[in-house]
């Protein structure tokens, strides 16, 4: 969540050249990072299931890592998350 209602991640995946699989910019997800660093409301939500684009995690975990509040987990356990953050955060969010 971030003030202002522009989609911050719309440069988050790509396609890989070689095999045209999806490809997480994480380069682009950390420049989100620190470009609206005061405008973020909430850490990065990302879901992503173990056996799918396993080389990477460690990358987007990094990322993840490196902004407060941040969640990386399987989808249903990162949608959860994100629900118990907006019920408990969400009025100040949206304020």
């Amino acid at each position: 969540m971030a003030k202002g209602g522009n989609h911050l991640f719309g440069t988050a995946l790509g396609a890989n050249h070689r095999d045209g699989t999806p490809k997480i910019q994480e380069h682009a997800l950390t420049e989100v990072a620190k470009v609206f660093k005061d405008d973020l409301l909430s850490g990065f939500y990302a879901g992503l299931a173990q056996g799918y684009l396993d080389d990477q995690r460690a990358a987007l975990k990094e990322v993840t890592d490196s902004v407060d509040g941040s969640f990386l987990g399987h989808p249903v356990e990162t949608v959860r998350q994100m629900i118990k953050d907006i019920d408990e955060r969400g009025a100040a969010w949206l304020a």
